[in-house]
């Protein structure tokens, strides 16, 4: 039976889980974080294909990623459906956005049949829009879409995780660059006093490089 198929057994749920869990705990980028969701997805439900689109910051589409060939004209159209329940309506994404809700699930594989369009949410905004489809009918059964919706919210929470690491990324090179460019002399310690950043300028005049200041105890009698 098909249903059989997409439905792994409980052990194989667990593999897969473990396997997300791993994967998020690393500095991946959005590439790398979506081709192994689609290898855990292939290993645990064989024969389901996987779309994921990303959104940037602006609501424009920035990713495209897909194991199969998509309908040229549903590649820019996300549509979302909440066939999970009210929870799963719930959770969707706010109105006005780039994401659509659709009453009845509509493929975006060539060979698609059925599926489920999934919000990516992370708390702080709509990430995209994740479609797992089956191309031959019934599909998995309410298990095991109650896994993939759940495999999906950990692909949101890993994806947002690694905007933000590279958010704070780039936060950091932008406020390096202030402090190197400030004329005055920038000291930062942490709570035990310990030197954590000095700019160029304070290395000029102490004639000392950070990489040698850096992690170094500041005593309040030292007089230099």
């Amino acid at each position: 039976m098909m249903d059989n198929v997409h439905d792994p057994a409980f052990p194989a749920l667990l593999r897969a889980c473990s396997r997300l869990a791993g994967g998020s705990d690393h500095d991946q980028r959005e590439d790398e974080i979506l081709q192994g969701f689609a290898d855990v997805v292939r290993d645990a439900f064989p024969g389901l294909l996987v779309c994921v689109r990303l959104l940037d910051s602006s609501g424009r589409l920035s990713l495209v990623y897909a194991t199969g060939r998509l309908l040229p004209e549903m590649r820019e159209r996300l549509l979302w459906t909440d066939d999970g329940g009210p929870d799963e309506a719930e959770a969707g994404p706010p109105p006005g956005g780039r994401l659509e809700r659709a009453e009845a699930f509509t493929p975006v594989f060539a060979q698609g049949v059925g599926g489920l369009g999934l919000p990516l949410l992370d708390g702080r905004s709509v990430l995209g829009l994740l479609n797992v489809e089956w191309t031959e009918p019934p599909g998995p059964g309410a298990i095991a879409r109650g896994a993939l919706r759940a495999l999906g919210r950990h692909l949101a929470v890993a994806l947002g995780a690694a905007r933000l690491r590279a958010e704070n990324v780039k936060l950091r090179g932008r406020v390096d660059q202030l402090l190197d460019h400030a004329d005055a002399p920038i000291l930062v310690l942490d709570p035990e006093r310990r030197v954590r950043l000095i700019n160029r300028c304070l290395e000029r005049l102490i004639g000392r490089p950070r990489a040698e200041v850096c992690t170094n105890m500041i005593d309040d009698d030292e007089d230099g």
